[in-house]
């Protein structure tokens, strides 16, 4: 599940990261990221949409089309 995914990468990280900031970002807003497009979550979190795409691969997501189809997935 994403927020284990998400929980992880916090506890065994400490120093900032776009990747941290993103896993702050999803934590924080967890209940609207299946509404959300990449270019929200680009806007919101203030970090480009490469980075989140970049960032949701190292989540062990594909892409940010497989990370919104799991999304969508839990949630419906």
């Amino acid at each position: 599940m994403i927020i284990d995914k998400v929980n992880d990468y916090l506890n065994s990280h400490s120093s900032s990261t776009t990747l941290l900031e993103l896993c702050f970002y999803i934590k924080k807003n967890i209940h609207r990221i299946p509404n959300l497009s990449i270019d929200d979550i680009s806007k919101e979190s203030l970090i480009s949409k490469g980075q989140v795409s970049k960032c949701i691969r190292k989540l062990d997501y594909e892409n940010y089309e497989s990370y919104e189809k799991y999304l969508n997935h839990i949630n419906a």
